[in-house]
């Protein structure tokens, strides 16, 4: 900022010129142009020259000072165009030609006036400060032509007056895009993007460790099933986006990529919004839970954080709001996100969720961001997971077992609809050397321990005891009152009490394990499935103790 010394100087020089608060907002103009041009524009030490300079001197330093189109040659390279780079103190120096094409776009794109053959005289009268734009044009050429010249003190006050005045009329008259400018590269210096560009890059190499991407597709179904990568979902021309399914789709595996994508800038291309990631199942309740996060994840300030989501210069990629299990902190980032988009036009949320899709979908569960677009995974084709194993098997002899597999039993792989699927198996060929005759229970194993463990779900712990009882009642489908009863049979049996029925059947939805065949019905998404627990419940007993209760 310009020093304190000089802007007093300034406002007692030409303060009362301005009426009411323009001299002001003119002044915090002046120095926000000044911040931005400091090696541009060397203003402060024209200031020096002619507020510290004796009576007799400052003559000496009107050649500088009052060269106005030095300002304005900044000033349409800051808010127009940077392409030129002339010198900025002396213009003899300069090629003549490309200065007079400068000064052309300079009185046509800022509206200034050329004054160029103006005489004094047809100025008197006119609103404005045209008259002191004559003034520092004429004496401009006075000086800079003519070394002789002879300048009385009152001549010498009036040009260092009329310039000041200068200044800060072109300062106020653009201050809304200086101001414009100046946020720009103050949040610029909020974070080191270079910094937090390579860190978002680590997350990606640490999440990929130990498996290879393959990208798959995902359809939106309000827009005639158009199918899209995750590249292009991240440029989709709608802001408000959610990925939905069940546990092993790869939402999260989506977004992470996003995040990598956005941390690779193009050589020479436009920089891209800062990827904010955000898990939701590790919220702290608060207030401003979104904001305190991103500006967690940012390392810098709410209010930073805020003037970055303001201006649109990042995305929010928010993990797994199925995850927020707590009924509080749920409310507060659903309306949090609502004020979020309805704030700050045009700032892209991107976030996934569990595919609920009828009433009562959830105990606590709360909607937030009805404009979004959503997106489902892409049925995978044969091709594609054929690729993915390609990928992923490192070891060439099991691999050939599962290619084996493909070409010989092909419908074995028909229920393998998820990556995460995909990639059990992998693990299972890989420890074993071969293909299971039944690989359910084991997934079915794998998806308990991943609910438990990576998104802390609590219900974990006594879903398998319900699905066991709901495959009991040997039906294709079965109502929520059903499901209801079965529940309430095995917490009789078991003497739990903490579950919550309702939790556990959106849970099991969830996980991909039950389905909804209407707003009232339940079903197992496979055959494999209800088979499966149906011997679950024979082996364990619970199927006997059941039909005790029930008599």
């Amino acid at each position: 900022m310009l020093d304190k010394k000089y802007t007093d100087w300034i406002e007692y020089e030409v303060g009362d010129v301005f009426p009411g608060n323009r001299f002001a907002r003119a002044l915090e103009a002046l120095q926000q142009f000044y911040e931005i041009n400091e090696t541009q524009v060397n203003f402060e030490r024209y200031l020096m020259d002619i507020s510290d300079a004796f009576p007799t001197e400052k003559k000496d330093y009107i050649r500088a000072f009052n060269i106005i189109e030095v300002f304005m040659k900044a000033l349409y390279n800051t808010l127009v165009s940077p392409s030129y780079h002339i010198g900025d103190d002396y213009i003899q120096d300069v090629d003549r030609e490309e200065y007079a094409e400068l000064l052309r776009n300079v009185f046509k794109k800022l509206q200034i006036p050329n004054l160029t053959g103006t005489v004094a005289e047809t100025l008197a009268g006119q609103p404005g400060f045209k008259m002191e734009y004559l003034i520092t044009y004429q004496n401009r050429n006075k000086v800079t032509h003519d070394s002789q010249t002879e300048m009385k003190k009152n001549e010498v006050d009036k040009v260092i007056r009329a310039a000041l005045i200068c200044y800060l009329d072109l300062a106020y008259t653009y201050r809304e895009q200086i101001n414009a400018k100046y946020g720009a590269n103050q949040r610029k210096t909020m974070i080191d993007r270079y910094k937090y560009r390579e860190t978002a890059k680590k997350h990606w190499a640490a999440f990929t460790a130990d498996f290879t991407y393959v990208d798959i597709k995902w359809t939106n179904i309000q827009a005639n099933n158009e199918v899209l990568s995750v590249d292009e979902i991240l440029n989709y021309n709608f802001n408000i986006i959610k990925l939905l399914g069940d546990a092993g789709t790869g939402k999260t595996t989506a977004l992470r990529r996003m995040e990598y994508l956005l941390a690779k800038q193009p050589a020479g291309g436009q920089e891209k919004p800062l990827p904010v990631f955000i898990s939701l199942a590790n919220l702290r309740n608060g207030k401003s839970i979104i904001l305190s996060e991103a500006a967690n994840v940012l390392n810098i300030s709410r209010w930073d954080a805020q003037e970055l989501i303001s201006h649109k210069e990042v995305i929010l990629l928010l993990d797994g709001y199925n995850e927020i299990l707590n009924d509080e902190t749920k409310r507060k980032v659903a309306s949090e996100l609502d004020s979020l988009a309805a704030q700050n036009d045009g700032l892209k949320i991107i976030m996934t969720d569990r595919n609920y899709t009828t009433r009562n979908v959830m105990r606590n569960d709360v909607p937030t961001l009805r404009m979004a677009r959503m997106f489902y995974l892409f049925s995978l084709s044969l091709e594609d997971k054929k690729k993915f194993f390609e990928a992923n098997m490192k070891d060439p002899e099991k691999l050939q077992i599962i290619m084996k597999e493909f070409s010989e039993s092909p419908e074995t792989f028909a229920m393998m609809n998820k990556p995460l699927t995909l990639k059990h198996l992998i693990d299972v060929v890989e420890k074993t050397g071969e293909i299971p005759f039944d690989l359910t229970g084991g997934y079915v194993d794998m998806l308990y321990e991943r609910e438990m463990e990576e998104k802390k779900d609590p219900n974990v712990a006594y879903l398998r005891y319900y699905l066991e009882a709901f495959a009991h009642l040997n039906k294709d489908r079965f109502s929520y009152d059903d499901a209801m009863e079965q529940i309430a049979l095995v917490n009789r049996i078991k003497a739990f009490t903490k579950p919550d029925s309702q939790s556990c059947i959106d849970l099991a939805v969830g996980m991909g394990i039950l389905q909804r065949e209407n707003d009232d019905q339940l079903a197992f998404s496979s055959e494999e499935y209800r088979v499966y627990f149906t011997n679950c419940c024979r082996d364990s007993g619970l199927g006997n103790r059941i039909d005790e209760l029930l008599g």
